[in-house]
C-alpha cells in the first residue's frame, strides 16, 4: 500500500513540474512527458526496492527477538509463539508456515496432552521440546536466509 501511494506522489509531482516547464511545440511537450515517466519509473523502482528491502530486514529482525525470547518462556509458549510468527509472514515462506503445522500434527502430545498412564508424560515433555527445538531450527534458518538474501543482492 505504502508503495502504491508513494508511486501516485511521485507521479503526480513529476506532471506538476512537467506543466511549468515551457513547451511550445508537440515535441518538447513529448519529451517532457517522456521525462516525467521515466522519473516515475525510476522512483518506483527505488520505492519498490526500499520497501522489499525493509520488509525483509524486519521479518529477520523478529525472527531473531523471538529466538532471543527463547528461554523467557515455556515450550508451548514458544512453540505458540514460533506458529504465529510464521502465520504472519505465511506469504512469505508458505512452505515453512506449512512444515511447522506438520511438526505440530505429528506430535499428538502437542495437540492432544491427555495422558493416560504416568509415563506418558515424560514423553509429553520430551516431545514438546523437540517441537521447541525443530520450531526453533527453523525460525532461525528463515532470520539466517533473509539474512544472506541481503548480504548476496549487496555482493553483486
Amino acid at each position: 500500500m505504502e508503495v502504491i501511494i508513494s508511486i501516485g506522489v511521485v507521479g503526480s509531482v513529476a506532471s506538476i513540474i512537467g506543466l511549468f516547464l515551457p513547451a511550445n511545440r508537440w515535441q518538447i511537450r513529448a519529451m517532457h512527458v517522456i521525462y516525467g515517466l521515466v522519473i516515475a519509473i525510476l522512483a518506483s523502482l527505488v520505492i519498490s526496492y526500499q520497501y522489499k528491502f525493509n520488509r525483509e530486514h524486519g521479518i529477520e529482525r523478529a525472527g531473531y527477538r523471538l529466538l532471543q525470547k527463547e528461554g523467557m518462556m515455556s515450550h508451548e509458549g514458544f512453540i505458540n509463539a514460533c506458529l504465529a510468527f510464521l502465520e504472519k509472514y505465511r506469504n512469505d515462506f508458505p512452505d515453512a508456515y506449512i512444515r511447522a503445522q506438520k511438526i505440530c500434527d505429528l506430535n499428538e502430545s502437542f495437540i492432544s496432552p491427555h495422558r493416560k498412564v504416568s509415563g506418558e508424560s515424560f514423553d509429553h515433555a520430551s516431545s514438546i521440546t523437540d517441537v521447541a527445538y525443530e520450531l526453533s531450527g527453523l525460525i532461525e534458518g528463515i532470520s539466517i536466509m533473509s539474512q544472506d538474501s541481503e548480504s548476496q543482492k549487496h555482493s553483486h
